[in-house]
């Protein structure tokens, strides 16, 4: 039986280590076989088994439709491309028609500050992106849609600043680590923190993150190292200091 490795399967289907090792994760994919090394092989079923999944996600199923589909005991492969053969064809001459009004509406449409969902995951290359997005929406989906909503509608120059802002904060609250999470000047950038992650997020004003939520962020800065890097260095440390100022902040604050 001939085997791939991962990375040879990630060159030649477009997708990268990270998102097969995600969808191993969420048991959407799952290597045939994990060596002594580590190393991931995967065989031809599996091959087309991606195929599969890429098919799906081009014609705009989420991942949990796709983990569906694909698990059914009466899953059949070639009635599923026949499927997806007949959703293309019927979809020409949709996309045909849309592209077109979109040609017309470009021709009378003035150029604007508007955001769009390309811009608010800027600062990662494109496929970091893309993986970032798709995980965030498996697990949060209601919220990722609802705060991307909010954000595009910002002036870009107000959202430029927001990141800017949050950046300085990020760098100040790393210089302050050592600190005791629950020191005045720890939690005055708590603060500062809290409402920046309200105007992400897309909450009103008024209204207060819900707890349990504030802190599963903090706990995500903890299991995910990509979220608290200074630089290009991972800081596992700083992470768990965030999340105990989180904690204290939402222990005091969001009762």
């Amino acid at each position: 039986m001939l085997l791939y490795q991962i990375g040879y399967l990630a060159k030649k289907s477009g997708v990268s280590v990270r998102t097969l090792r995600y969808y191993e994760q969420i048991e959407l994919l799952l290597p045939t076989e994990i060596r002594e090394s580590k190393y991931r092989y995967y065989n031809e079923e599996d091959l087309l088994k991606l195929q599969h999944i890429l098919f799906y996600k081009e014609l705009g199923f989420k991942l949990k439709d796709i983990k569906l589909i694909l698990d059914d005991d009466d899953f059949d492969p070639v009635k599923s491309f026949q499927t997806q053969k007949e959703i293309l064809y019927s979809q020409k001459t949709k996309l045909e028609r849309i592209i077109k009004t979109v040609e017309n509406t470009i021709k009378n449409l003035k150029k604007g500050n508007s955001m769009n969902i390309d811009e608010l995951y800027e600062g990662f290359n494109h496929q970091e992106a893309k993986e970032y997005r798709e995980e965030a929406l498996w697990n949060w989906e209601d919220e990722v849609l609802k705060s991307e909503k909010s954000l595009i509608k910002m002036d870009k120059k107000d959202f430029t600043k927001l990141k800017q802002d949050f950046n300085t904060l990020w760098i100040q609250l790393s210089k302050i680590s050592n600190e005791i999470p629950k020191s005045m000047e720890v939690q005055k950038l708590m603060k500062e923190h809290y409402k920046m992650i309200k105007i992400f997020w897309g909450i009103k004003d008024y209204q207060k993150i819900d707890k349990d939520k504030y802190l599963g962020l903090g706990k995500l800065y903890i299991d995910d190292s990509r979220y608290t890097k200074i630089g290009e260095e991972e800081n596992p440390e700083f992470a768990k200091f965030l999340y105990n100022a989180m904690k204290y902040y939402a222990d005091e604050n969001l009762i």
